[in-house]
């Protein structure tokens, strides 16, 4: 979803491949952010050994909240993008 100047992408797929540690900034005058899932993890869960997360959202909703929290926030601090 694009508009206004916000785009907002949800990936599907390992995380930890799809984005480095580090961003790259884009060129200078522009404005961007890149978000990703950073926690910490128990090794097990009930007395079961955890191997891997599972993450789910419902894309057409979350889309549009972070589409509306950007915009939101591109409004209240005066950014461009």
């Amino acid at each position: 979803m694009a508009s206004a100047g916000i785009s907002v992408r949800i990936i599907d797929g390992p995380i930890a491949r799809m984005h480095p540690p580090h961003v790259t900034p884009g060129p200078p005058g522009r404005v961007g952010a890149s978000v990703v899932f950073h926690g910490i993890v128990r090794s097990d869960e009930d007395g079961r050994v955890v191997r891997a997360l599972m993450y789910e959202v419902y894309e057409p909703m979350a889309s549009r909240m972070l589409h509306a929290i950007g915009a939101e926030i591109c409004a209240k601090h005066n950014v461009g993008a």
